[in-house]
């Protein structure tokens, strides 16, 4: 072969050699995720014609680098495996929420070493969750709810990040167990802790309390037993706590009165067997209360009247008697809906309780409870 021509093919193969050593890049990673799909219509904007900045759901960086993929209800079907690649730099966060991705989170979403918000929310995934994301040393924000993911409560997948996560929601899903008494050690800094609807049993984690930037915690329908631990009243930043629909028994700790800043407390059906604390009439923040579907028994205490903002009060079904303090309705004036059906109350029904109920009929779509319920 003439000498020229042999250094000809020879640059040919040097060239194809690198071109197909060359590392993915983001564009072509997402098309490689895109062609996976089985409906990916509405990634129509995906294409090498057009920058990927452009593209419907992906946001960059000033110097061009994919940082948030945001495809939330966006139609999609199939798996992530094929997603996560070495290509993204930058991807701080992958927000595919309310789509129909199946199968399992893979191992090597361990590749997306940037991510500091993942929500997969309310897709059908399932499995366990994987380890693996402990190799997400900068993951601050995990939303896995509504899946169908199952195993224990992941404590694995954490113990390695980086101590920075503050918002976790597992709820909707299959995970059992106990709750780990270690979280706190783990997520010294979580505000938000969500595993309403598993299968989570034992007790609740009177080590809890040590979160003192957590300022809501759902632990409501699993089969949680054991009490409501005194110690939940020292967590101060405390908005919104649900528990309710659970096994726990025992009594109200009055502890909870200490919740200054709580709005949402729901702790029912939970076979409690206790009075009211007149220390709950210290939540003056708070707007939804639930007690219903308990042993509660003893009288309402009149000092509830100091919770002025509440708009949904529940207590029924339980075994509260005596006369409902007219103190409670003349100061509690935003009240909306007071459900006090099936228990055993006496007396007089206070003037107020008729005026607010004529008034709220009037304005509120459908029926809350009349008089002749209450008795």
């Amino acid at each position: 072969m003439h000498p020229h021509k042999l250094l000809l093919v020879s640059v040919s193969l040097l060239l194809c050699t690198a071109i197909a050593s060359m590392p993915e890049g983001e564009a072509e990673a997402l098309l490689r995720w895109k062609s996976t799909l089985l409906n990916a219509t509405s990634l129509s904007t995906w294409s090498l014609a057009d920058p990927t900045c452009s593209w419907y759901g992906v946001s960059c960086d000033a110097d061009g680098h994919v940082t948030r993929v945001q495809l939330v209800g966006a139609g999609i079907a199939g798996t992530l495996h094929s997603l996560c690649s070495t290509a993204f730099h930058n991807l701080t966060g992958l927000e595919l929420g309310y789509n129909n991705l199946t199968g399992a989170i893979p191992a090597n979403i361990s590749l997306l070493v940037t991510l500091t918000y993942l929500n997969l929310d309310s897709n059908n995934l399932s499995g366990a969750i994987p380890y693996q994301l402990c190799r997400l040393p900068r993951l601050k924000f995990l939303y896995l709810s509504n899946n169908g993911l199952n195993g224990k409560f992941p404590w694995l997948s954490f113990k390695t990040t980086d101590q920075g996560m503050e918002c976790i929601n597992l709820s909707g899903n299959a995970l059992s167990g106990q709750i780990p008494g270690s979280l706190p050690d783990i997520f010294p800094r979580l505000t938000y802790l969500h595993l309403s609807s598993n299968g989570f049993s034992g007790p609740i984690p009177r080590s809890l309390s040590s979160l003192q930037n957590l300022k809501s915690l759902d632990l409501s329908e699993n089969n949680l037993t054991g009490g409501i631990p005194q110690e939940i009243g020292m967590i101060s930043e405390l908005q919104y706590l649900h528990i309710g629909n659970n096994l726990l028994g025992g009594p109200i700790p009055a502890s909870l009165g200490k919740l200054n800043m709580l709005t949402d407390l729901n702790i029912r059906d939970n076979g409690l067997v206790s009075t009211l604390p007149p220390e709950l009439g210290n939540l003056t923040s708070l707007v939804f209360m639930d007690l219903s579907q308990n042993q509660l028994f003893g009288t309402l205490p009149p000092c509830f009247a100091g919770m002025q903002k509440l708009s949904i009060f529940r207590l029924s079904r339980n075994s509260i008697s005596g006369v409902i303090p007219p103190e409670i309705l003349s100061n509690c004036t935003r009240i909306e809906w007071f459900d006090l059906s099936n228990n055993l109350f006496s007396g007089s029904i206070p003037a107020e309780l008729g005026n607010m109920a004529y008034n709220e009929l009037k304005k509120t779509p459908g029926d809350i409870l009349g008089h002749e319920e209450l008795f």
